[in-house]
């Protein structure tokens, strides 16, 4: 089984890094994939010991009846027993889903660390794990890096523009997320600056709207 949600929860209320949650899942891993492949070995053990049991018993029965008949028969090859059927065992998810939420949740601890940003304290529970795993099931793991990375990149995000500054659950919001992932909340290019055209100052106003209204929308949540 997976990585029981009291260690989980000790490491993310420790303060563990990306780092230390992910060797701490792929030692879990490899010991669960270690405890499978002696539990198939020994079965597929099992299963040749009751075959030659088969074998044994099958040329026993073979040998009383040529000694109870009057003329000699042909000695017949042992009978096969029927090939057991496979099972199949479902592969091992490479990282179940509450590891993957912990890797999540160490990764924007690390970004609200460096930009100071509110930090996750213990596993998600309520609404914000129904929404981790939302976004987790629609993007995968990939998925909130790219947003964690357009918090990383955006003033507004930060903090840098006014009072109000990102959250866990403000990226983890359906609408905000996909906006992080546009580029919505992106500092705009200044003329002369960096590559693509420069915006116009309405553009630029109507980007700060969007930006005041996702403060809104995530204080009202």
């Amino acid at each position: 089984m997976s990585l029981s949600v009291a260690v989980l929860d000790a490491l993310m209320a420790a303060g563990a890094t990306r780092e230390q949650i992910v060797a701490a899942v792929k030692a879990d891993i490899a010991e669960r994939e270690a405890i499978e492949a002696a539990r198939m070995e020994s079965k597929r053990a099992g299963n040749r010991e009751r075959q030659q049991r088969k074998r044994a018993k099958d040329a026993d029965v073979t040998a009383v009846t040529r000694d109870n008949c009057d003329e000699p028969l042909p000695l017949s090859p042992p009978l096969k027993s029927p090939p057991h059927p496979q099972k199949i065992t479902p592969p091992i998810s490479p990282t179940p889903d509450r590891e993957l939420a912990a890797i999540a949740v160490a990764e924007w601890n690390e970004l609200a660390a460096k930009h100071g940003l509110p930090r996750v304290t213990g596993a998600p529970t309520g609404k914000r794990k129904a929404a981790l795993a939302a976004r987790l099931k629609e993007h995968g793991i990939e998925g909130l890096r790219q947003a964690f990375a357009a918090v990383g990149r955006s003033p507004f995000c930060r903090g840098e523009t006014g009072n109000w500054r990102a959250s866990f659950d403000f990226v983890l919001q359906a609408s905000s997320f996909q906006k992080l992932r546009e580029g919505t909340y992106d500092p705009p290019p200044q003329r002369g600056h960096g590559p693509g055209p420069a915006r116009s100052y309405l553009q630029v106003l109507k980007q700060e709207n969007e930006w005041r209204r996702a403060a809104s929308e995530e204080r009202a949540a």
